[in-house]
């Protein structure tokens, strides 16, 4: 019987990549949009400071770039299991630490409870997904502990 656990890993991988990917979209908004969502969201008007403007559209292409990697690890993941489990170790310190920023500066409450914790939520479902993947891939009766010999 076929392993079922790797299409859903694989699956989780590029819902990830399309939601990194969407950040994008910011990176080209125009600051009167950008700011009227800002209103919108309750933080009120976006200063049209430089630095304002590099660092929302900035950020938004580091979430863009990162999009790629986990659409490129869904591909084979058994062959990347080690850096699919890496990033999710990266991602889940990263979650906390956005839950701690946003705590620390103030943000709304809504903001707060989500940003933070779902980004952790999906690393640690990534984690546990690709942990549970068994030692060898159905496609091969070797194990797939080093990758960097394929």
């Amino acid at each position: 019987m076929p392993d079922r656990r790797a299409p859903w890993l694989a699956l989780t991988l590029w819902f990830e990549c399309v939601i990194l990917l969407s950040a994008l979209v910011a990176v080209f908004l125009p600051h009167s949009m950008m700011s009227a969502i800002h209103a919108e969201l309750g933080l009120g008007p976006l200063p049209r400071d430089t630095i304002v403007q590099y660092l929302t559209r900035s950020l938004s292409l580091v979430y863009a770039a990162a999009g790629p990697l986990a659409g490129f690890l869904a591909r084979d993941v058994y062959r990347y299991r080690e850096v699919i489990a890496f990033q999710a170790y990266v991602g889940i310190v990263s979650g906390l630490g956005l839950l701690a920023l946003d705590l620390s500066i103030g943000m709304p409450a809504y903001w707060t409870l989500c940003e933070g914790p779902s980004a952790t939520a999906l690393a640690l479902i990534v984690l546990i997904q690709v942990r549970r993947l068994p030692p060898t891939s159905p496609a091969s009766d070797r194990p797939e502990h080093d990758i960097g010999q394929r």
